[in-house]
């Protein structure tokens, strides 16, 4: 089940990668969901394998790290007002301005591969990820309940 208190919308003070990143893992680990190296665990592997992805006007990273590394499965969001520089996935320098962040907590490795698929469908899907990109912050469980529709988490 999608929990609100991890979706963040439309945050003004986040200007970095690394601050964006830490800011949603963070969500995670206060609510127990990963441990207490996720954050930099999803860190580090940012910088080898890059999550961000450029699509018509728009760019969505996708951050995710290992499975030891949850204790609870879960999807964490954040839309940001200013976008920030991601490396596409892919590339090593190739930049993406990118203004949502799906950051996946995937507790089975088995499931990692679907779960991707779907959330990739859905950043494809330009209807669903405009109402996330426009949503206020007081449209957290409208955004949480369109995740789980589309996702089945």
């Amino acid at each position: 089940m999608m929990d609100k208190e991890i979706i963040e919308l439309g945050i003004t003070e986040i200007k970095t990668k690394e601050a964006a990143l830490t800011y949603l893992a963070s969500k995670l680990a206060e609510k127990g969901l990963v441990t207490e190296n996720f954050t930099e665990a999803i860190l580090e592997r940012e910088k080898i394998f890059p999550t961000g992805l450029q699509l018509p006007g728009y760019g969505v990273a996708i951050p995710h790290t290992d499975t030891v590394y949850v204790r609870k499965p879960q999807i964490a969001v954040l839309t940001l007002k200013d976008p920030v520089s991601f490396i596409q996935m892919g590339t090593s320098d190739t930049e993406v301005a990118v203004d949502v962040i799906i950051m996946l907590a995937i507790k089975e490795v088995h499931k990692q591969v679907d779960i991707l698929q779907k959330v990739i469908h859905l950043i494809q899907d330009t209807q669903t990820i405009g109402q996330i990109r426009t949503s206020l912050p007081q449209d957290k469980q409208t955004v949480a309940n369109l995740l789980q529709q589309k996702i089945m988490f």
